[in-house]
């Protein structure tokens, strides 16, 4: 269920709205941070997807301006939990649950937040693995736009099922080298990264990065194409 809301994050995102999960909280050039319950919450994004607790209230988005213009009133926006966390400690927008806000003076980050904001690395003590989970984007190793899906290039995923476990819930980059040959295609693009549809990776380490050695979209996938 999770990977459905982290489709409606990033389709939010697309479209510019406030708290979008890419970084930015707020949308374009405005600041990442919320009013809640009195206080300022900073925004970041989540490397490990933290579980979504119950709605605690509404936030108040601050006014954007861009070149000058004046901005209409702060948008309000429901807000949910960080499960295990307190509301007081920070929250995440209702249905972008890899957007958290941090209340500006908390000094000592709990543990569930310290988890959700450490990247996860290749531990080689569990590969081979196997990733499969919701394709974010495919960028060239030169960290462009990758255009021509020639390898080498790096997948962005977030994992919803992991073998060995271990990585579920993680935002992961995976790098597909020239061996593979060229395991994707323009129509894969089309019917699973352009459709929020599952990538299916097995991978090892090259010291701390995922290494492919294999990549598969899932038939359900391209039948939508």
């Amino acid at each position: 269920m999770w990977a459905s809301v982290v489709l409606v994050a990033l389709l939010l995102a697309g479209c510019g709205g406030p708290g979008n999960a890419t970084g930015d909280g707020n949308g374009g050039d405005c600041p990442s941070f919320i009013w809640f319950r009195g206080h300022t919450y900073l925004g970041r994004s989540a490397a490990v997807i933290p579980e979504p607790g119950p709605t605690v209230g509404e936030a108040v988005f601050p006014p954007c301006s861009s070149f000058g213009k004046s901005s209409p009133p702060g948008d309000r926006i429901e807000m949910t939990a960080v499960a295990g966390v307190d509301p007081d400690v920070a929250v995440s927008q209702e249905g972008s649950p890899g957007q958290v806000y941090v209340r500006e003076d908390v000094e000592r980050l709990p543990p569930t937040l310290v988890h959700a904001f450490t990247a996860l690395i290749c531990d080689p003590e569990l590969a081979p693995v196997r990733l499969q989970g919701t394709w974010l984007g495919i960028t060239g190793a030169d960290g462009d736009t990758e255009l021509d899906l020639v390898p080498p290039y790096d997948v962005q995923l977030l994992v919803t099922r992991s073998s060995p476990p271990g990585y579920e819930r993680a935002d992961l980059t995976v790098r597909v080298p020239p061996s593979l040959g060229q395991p994707l295609s323009h129509a894969n693009v089309e019917s699973s990264l352009w459709t929020g549809g599952e990538i299916d990776l097995l991978a090892t380490c090259r010291g701390e990065r995922f290494l492919a050695t294999g990549v598969f979209v899932p038939v359900v996938n391209s039948a939508r194409s």
